[in-house]
This record gives C-alpha cells, sequence and structure tokens, in this order.
C-alpha cells in the first residue's frame, strides 16, 4: 500500500497500520475457527477484532478516503461465508457456537464497511453492504445484541441514504428501484423491531409507517410476510406481559398485512404465521375482555374455524371466549368440547389437553355434563382408535368425576355406566390392566362406602356390582372376594337376602369358606331362617386354621339376638370345644362358660327329653373348676382378683342402700355391704402383690371402704363399731384426710348418742388437726361440733381441744388461718377465748 501525502499522513499512516493489523488478526482468527480450533482465547480475539475493524471503518469515514482496501474485502468475504457454512450446518446449535457466529458476521460486516470509500462508492458495493448489514443487524436483534444492533442499523442507515439519492440518477433501472425498495422495507422492519426493543415506541410507530410505505409499493408476498412476523413478535411479547392493549395494536398490524394478501400468495410458513397472528390477537382480545373486544375475539375465531377447522387451537379459543362471555354457561362449554373432540385429530398432547378442558367442567360442579363429555369421547373417538390406554385412562377419569357427583344414586346412571363398559369390553383386544383395574375399583368402592355410610345399602351394592364387571378380571381373588363380601353385607343391612345369596353363590370355593364370609353368611342365614346354611357355616368356621375364635363367639351372639338359642348354644359349644386355641382376646372364658350354662339350664327347662343336656352341663360345670395343682403365682392372681370382687360387691351395696326407700330393704343392703367390707378386711394381708402400684391402689380401696363400713355401722346403729373402725382408719397405711371427712360427715347426720359422738370427734380431731393435709375451714366446723357435745358436758374436753388447736394454726407453714366468724362464735361460748385466741 503506498504512502500518501497531504496534513493528514500522520492520520492515514495510523489507519494504515490499525487495517494491517486487522487484516493478519482475522487471518489467524479465521484459521483456527476454520480448523476447529477450542482454544479459550478465540473469543477474547474475535471481540478485540470486531472492537478494532469498528474503530476502522469509523476512521476511515472521518478521514473521507477514497481507497479501496481489496485485500480487506476478501478476508471480509471469507470470514462472512465462513460463519453463514457454520450456521447451516449446525442444526440446533448451543449458545456458544451461535455467539460465535454473530461475532464473525460483526467482524465481517465492519471490515466491508471499512474496505469501501463512503463517498462515491459504486451502486453495487453500496447495496452489497446494505444487504450485509441487514443480515448482521437482525442476527445482534435474535441473540438481543441490542448495542451492536443499534451501530449496524446506523451503518444501514447511511446505505439507505445513499440509495435513495442513487434512486434520482438516470442511470437507476426498474429493477434497481424494486431491489431498493425491497432492502428499504428490510430496514424499516429492523428499525421498527430495535426501536420497540429500545422500548422507543414513537420511533418503533414512525418506522412501522416507512415499512408499510415500502411494503405496499412493492406488491412482494415474501417482504410483506417479514413485516407481519416482524409486528407479531412485538404484539406476541406484549401478550406474553399481559399488556393487552399494546398487543392487539401490533398485532391487528400484522393481521392487516396478511389480510392484505391472496392466500394462495402465502408461503407455508406464511399460512403458519397468519394462523399464529389470529391466534395471539383473539388471546390479546379475550384479555381486555370488554364488551367490544369479546365481539372482535369473536370474528378473529370464526374466521378461523372456516380455515382451520380441524385445529385444536381454534377449539381452544372458542372455549375461552364461551368462558369470557358466560362462566356459568356450562352447556354452551360442552357443546363447543363435543365439537372440538369430534373433529379434531388426536395425539398423546391433543388427548391430556381435551381430558384436561373436561375438569374445567368438574370445577365448575358440571358433573353431569363432564360424564356426558366423557361418555362420548370413549364412544364416539377413542373406542374407534383402538387405544387401549386411552380408553383406560377416560374411563378411570369418567369414574372419577362420578365420585364428586352427590346425586350419583340417580337410577339412569348405574345402567349408562354398565353399557359403556359393555360397549368398551366389545372393543378392546384385552380387558383392563392390572393398574387401570386398580384405580378403577378404587374408585368404585369409594363411591359404595359412600353411599354405605348414608344407609343407601341396596345402591351400594349395585355400585360393587359395577366392580365385579369382567373387564376388571385382572382384579385378583382377593379384591374380588372383598367386593363380594361387601355385597353380602349390603344385603344384610337392606335384608335383601337373595342378593347377598347370589353374590356368594358366584364367589370361588376358597372365598366363600373364608372365615369372615361364613360370618356374614351366617348371619343372612339366622335372618333368612336357613338352618342348613347356618349349620354349615358354623362348621366351616370351626375348621378355620385360624386360632381366633372371635367369629364362632359372634355367631353365638349374633344367634341370641336373633332369639334362636339352639344356634347360640351350638356356636358356643364349638367355642368350648378348642378353647385350648382360644386367643387371649377372644373373650373372658368363664362369661362364656356362663353363658353356655345359661342357655343349656334354658334347653333343659324347655324340653322333655334332657338327659344330654344334663350331661353336658356337667361337663361346663366341670370346666369352670380350678385344677387342685394351681401354682403360687396363679393362685396370688385369683386372690387378688376376688378382693377386687368384694371391693366391688362392698361399693355396689351401699349405692343401693342410698337409693332405696325401704328401710328395711336398704338396711339389708348395708348388712350385705359390711360382710364384704370384712372379708376384703380378712384376705388383705394374705394377698400378695409385687408391683408398687398395685399395693398402693389396695390401700387406696380400703380406705375407701372404711368409710363405707363406718357409713353402714352408723345406719345400722352399731355404735360399739365405729370407734374401732375410725381408729382402723387412723391406723391402716391410708394416711389421706378423705376417709375422716366421710365419716366425720356422717357421724354428725347419725342418730348416734351425744356421749358417742364425743368421744368419736376427739378421735376425729386428735388425728386430723395435727395433720398438715387438713383443711382449716372443715376443721373449724368440725371442732364448732366438738364444744357444743362437750362444753356442758366435760369443759376439760373443750379447753385442752382449744388449747391444740391454737398451737397448730400458729405453727401452720400452709398460709392457712383460722375463720374469722368461728373465732367470734367461739368468743361468745368460752370464757376467756379472746385471751387463748390473741396473735392468731
Amino acid at each position: 500500500m503506498p504512502p500518501l501525502d497531504g496534513p493528514n499522513n500522520t492520520a492515514v499512516g495510523s489507519l494504515q497500520k490499525r487495517i494491517k493489523s486487522l487484516s493478519a488478526s482475522s487471518a489467524e482468527i479465521y484459521r483456527d475457527i476454520s480448523s476447529s480450533s477450542s482454544e479459550a482465547s478465540l473469543g477474547v480475539r474475535l471481540e478485540e477484532a470486531i472492537k478494532l475493524a469498528e474503530k476502522c471503518a469509523s476512521i476511515r469515514e472521518n478521514l473521507k478516503l477514497d481507497e479501496e482496501f481489496e485485500e480487506l474485502d476478501i478476508q471480509a468475504t471469507k470470514l462472512w461465508n465462513l460463519s453463514t457454512t457454520i450456521a447451516r450446518e449446525t442444526d440446533d446449535i448451543q449458545a456458544s457456537v451461535r455467539q460465535k457466529v454473530l461475532n464473525v458476521r460483526l467482524l465481517a460486516f465492519f471490515m466491508l464497511d471499512c474496505s469501501h470509500p463512503s463517498s462515491g462508492r459504486k451502486l453495487q458495493n453500496t447495496v452489497r453492504l446494505f444487504k450485509v448489514a441487514l443480515k448482521a443487524g437482525k442476527t445482534c436483534l435474535d441473540h438481543k445484541e441490542l448495542q451492536w444492533a443499534g451501530k449496524t442499523m446506523e451503518k444501514a442507515t447511511k446505505y439507505q441514504d445513499d440509495l435513495t439519492k442513487a434512486s434520482e440518477s438516470l442511470e437507476y433501472t426498474p429493477e434497481d428501484r424494486q431491489a431498493r425498495c425491497r432492502l428499504s422495507c428490510d430496514y424499516f422492519i429492523l428499525r421498527t423491531t430495535l426501536s420497540w426493543k429500545q422500548s422507543n415506541l414513537s420511533m418503533a410507530d414512525y418506522m412501522y409507517g416507512k415499512a408499510i410505505e415500502q411494503q405496499q409499493s412493492l406488491f412482494d408476498p415474501r417482504a410483506s410476510e417479514n413485516l407481519a412476523d416482524a409486528l407479531y413478535d412485538i404484539g406476541n411479547e406484549l401478550l406474553q406481559q399481559n399488556v393487552f392493549d399494546a398487543a392487539t395494536k401490533w398485532l391487528q398490524r400484522s393481521f392487516d398485512v396478511l389480510s392484505g394478501l391472496d392466500p394462495g400468495c402465502l408461503s407455508e410458513s406464511g399460512g403458519e404465521l397468519r394462523l399464529a397472528v389470529m391466534h395471539s390477537l383473539a388471546r390479546a382480545y379475550l384479555g381486555n375482555s370488554t364488551e367490544g373486544d369479546l365481539d372482535r375475539a369473536r370474528n378473529v375465531i370464526d374466521i378461523m374455524s372456516e380455515d382451520w377447522p380441524t385445529r385444536l387451537t381454534v377449539y381452544l379459543l372458542r372455549l375461552d371466549l364461551v368462558v369470557a362471555e358466560d362462566p356459568e354457561d356450562t352447556q354452551q362449554y360442552y357443546e363447543v368440547l363435543s365439537r372440538m373432540f369430534s373433529i379434531v385429530q388426536f395425539t398423546e398432547a391433543t388427548f391430556k389437553v381435551v381430558i384436561g378442558k373436561i375438569h374445567v367442567l368438574v370445577s365448575k360442579k358440571s358433573i353431569r355434563l363432564a360424564c356426558k363429555c366423557l361418555d362420548e369421547l370413549l364412544t364416539k373417538r377413542i373406542l374407534i382408535l383402538e387405544r387401549d390406554d386411552w380408553i383406560e385412562r377416560t374411563f378411570v377419569t369418567r369414574l372419577w368425576v362420578t365420585v364428586q357427583d352427590q346425586f350419583s344414586e340417580d337410577d339412569a346412571i348405574l345402567p349408562a355406566l354398565k353399557n359403556l363398559l359393555d360397549s368398551m369390553m366389545k372393543k378392546l383386544s384385552k380387558t383392563f390392566t392390572p393398574k387401570a383395574t386398580h384405580a378403577a375399583q378404587v374408585l368404585l368402592w369409594k363411591i359404595s362406602e359412600a353411599f354405605f355410610s348414608q344407609g343407601k345399602y341396596q345402591t351400594a351394592g349395585s355400585w360393587c356390582r359395577i366392580a365385579q364387571h369382567s373387564i376388571f378380571d385382572k382384579t385378583g381373588e382377593l379384591n374380588l372376594a372383598k367386593i363380594s363380601r361387601k355385597i353380602i353385607l349390603c344385603g344384610l343391612e337392606s335384608k335383601d337376602f337373595g342378593m347377598a345369596t347370589e353374590a356368594f353363590n358366584e364367589m370361588s370355593e376358597a372365598a366363600r369358606n373364608e372365615p369372615f364370609t361364613r360370618f356374614l353368611m351366617f348371619k343372612i342365614a339366622m335372618r333368612a331362617s336357613d338352618k342348613d346354611l347356618a349349620v354349615g357355616c358354623l362348621q366351616e368356621l370351626s375348621k378355620s386354621t385360624d386360632p381366633d375364635r372371635r367369629l364362632l363367639y359372634g355367631c353365638a351372639l349374633d344367634a341370641q339376638e336373633t332369639g334362636n338359642r339352639e344356634l347360640a348354644l351350638m356356636a358356643l359349644k364349638l367355642v368350648l370345644d378348642r378353647i385350648g386355641l382360644v386367643a387371649p382376646d377372644v373373650g373372658h372364658i368363664p362369661t362364656i362358660l356362663r353363658c353356655t350354662i345359661r342357655l343349656t339350664m334354658a334347653e333343659i327347662e324347655g324340653s322333655r327329653e334332657s338327659e344330654s343336656s344334663i350331661e353336658s352341663l356337667c361337663s361346663l360345670l366341670e370346666k369352670d373348676l380350678y385344677p387342685d395343682d394351681i401354682d403360687a403365682p396363679t393362685l396370688a392372681e385369683i386372690s387378688y382378683r376376688r378382693l377386687l370382687c368384694h371391693y366391688l360387691c362392698a361399693c355396689v351395696s351401699v349405692e343401693l342402700a342410698r337409693a332405696e326407700d325401704n328401710i328395711e330393704s336398704q338396711l339389708q343392703h348395708y348388712l350385705v355391704s359390711r360382710r364384704h367390707v370384712q372379708e376384703f378386711r380378712g384376705k388383705r394381708d394374705s394377698v400378695q402383690r409385687s408391683a408398687e402400684d398395685e399395693i398402693q391402689d389396695l390401700e387406696k380401696k380400703f380406705g375407701i371402704l372404711l368409710g363405707y363400713d363406718f357409713e353402714a355401722a352408723a345406719r345400722l346403729k352399731d355404735w360399739e363399731a365405729l370407734r374401732g373402725i375410725a381408729e382402723e382408719a387412723v391406723s391402716c397405711n391410708n394416711k389421706g384426710i378423705s376417709v375422716f371427712e366421710t365419716i366425720t360427715d356422717v357421724l354428725i347426720s347419725s342418730e348416734a348418742p351425744s356421749r358417742i359422738k364425743l368421744i368419736m370427734m376427739q378421735v376425729i380431731l386428735n388425728y386430723t388437726i395435727p395433720s398438715p393435709m387438713a383443711n382449716v375451714v372443715k376443721l373449724s366446723r368440725w371442732i364448732r361440733t366438738l364444744v357444743q357435745l362437750s362444753i356442758t358436758k366435760d369443759p376439760k374436753v373443750t379447753e385442752a381441744l382449744l388449747v391444740e388447736v391454737i398451737d397448730v394454726t400458729k405453727n401452720r407453714t400452709d398460709g392457712q388461718k383460722y375463720p374469722n366468724e368461728e373465732i367470734q362464735w367461739l368468743t361468745g361460748r368460752v370464757e376467756n377465748f379472746h385471751i387463748l385466741f390473741s396473735g392468731i
């Protein structure tokens, strides 16, 4: 490159050095990229080269050099072609590769711009540079590189101006004008997008107007599609941001551009663009939801329905329109749904969408319409397509929807469901899979349980019948037996013994002989008066290897409740025949023996030929006997239980005495109570208990019995026994105050002579006054009673008592004070009392 003369020699020389450096670095970059080098510094070198190229282009423009740099042009062209090759050969390229393509294009563009003069440039070079600038700018916008996009568009603006000036030349051919218009249209489209991305909305509107002018003068469908695509991108992004007013403006512009074209002139991608534009435009109108916008949305959707009658998206928009116009219009929603799945092509995605839209009806409580939709979906489409998995999923959904229906006992629902299952059975190549069977039967069981809990046993049984359909033949023997037993139970509760017997007869032999099945059928036999069936059930239950005989015991109870003593006795005897196998929780053995003995005695009394029954009775009585060689722990347990029985009998006798109005009967109850207390007293010390809580419990119970014994002795006027009972309460291990409260209350209200009362009150107060557990208020009342008894008969007792009371009261640590009203009463009754009580 020859040196240049003139005042700008220094600047020009500096530029030449920069261009030389740029040429060298770009050549290295080209070589590294062509050889697929993975050098980490390549990206940094590319960015530095772009900045250098952009600076060189700016310096050259300021210097207004007319020289052509052909080598730089050649190197830039190679780089541009390389980026195009990479972009074509790599599908779904990674972000790093896409960034490399962008950087190479930017470098190539600025190198090309630097290689040609800005003034006096040939028309061909201007067009070439304009095309490259537009492609580079679009690549920058696609990668959201707004800064570089802006710089690229600045260059493109100059090219646009140069072409506009050149169009005034006489050498400018019609072909040149057409090419300029096409490039200008692309330029204004990019400027519109860039302005919008830069949030310069007024500039975006201006550039849109310029793009429309160029598009209308071109009559080129491809240019119109490009413009509509750019406007759609703007409108659709605004729609995603829920800016509905602005979205409708830009989407309507895109729609207007496409509407001005003959549909036959649109490319395949142009047709899809038109569908996407109308879809987004309708959604934007629906988003505003004003009356006018809903009308506009309806018009757009109507056009889409005519042009794309089988497209799923069109029907989904129609559903959204129905909801926007009237959220409660479920009938219209159902009608659109029905048309949709009868027309659209089904794929896995389509199937999921349809099911999801049916759920909308469920959420709006339109259960019947949802079921109707699912039935139509099955019969009209899914069964015809012979997709077994879709059939299963749709039917399970149908059952789930039915569970949500609180009126599902409608007489029409079960027959319709049965017919649906029959239709599916004919069309399916095989029965339901175990997974689908389990899901369906869980839902059927849930419906049945709901009706059973409401007492609607016939309906519950009918739903279980549905669960026995042959389409569910992979249910498994255990589940099938469970369902059959549920039907038997429904028949039992509804007294439909025929339904129960039919279900029983349809069961397998193993399921029929399961213990719980036989137990239910025994109850059926009792109510249907079928003795043979009842006896057979008892025999099967007795053969069971399960050691738990509670079901046999339950049969006995049921037979007794229904008044069949013979079968009740038979069931109890079967329990006792295998008494060694009875589990501990089957029931208390003596209770079973007692019931059996009672029924046997009733049988003897009601029958003339009773020899066998008498022998049976003797055998039963021998079984309740304790063995002679009983071990010590068992004997101790028996003694302990006997002690508890005496305690219970004494308590019950006192309660009966208190409730008795007849004096003679009342006294008899008290006598019985005292006898049981005496038995408890005599055997208490001989009972050996190792657990501390049991020992304390016996002591507590004995304290309660002493109170009852004192009450009974007082009511029987056994005055001599009272002091012994009170002293026993003092000396026993139970040191509680509650016993003495009971004794005192009984003593005060009794008819005992004053002498006896005086002695007893002394005994009681001598124990309770020093006790820290004594309540001072109650003590004060007892002291008043003793003072009243002793003040005239034995004043010395009174004085000694008061001194003890004063001493204890002064030294109490719990803060209890002697009641003032009681002090005042004593002051009025006892001489010098105020002196004794001073300081309290």
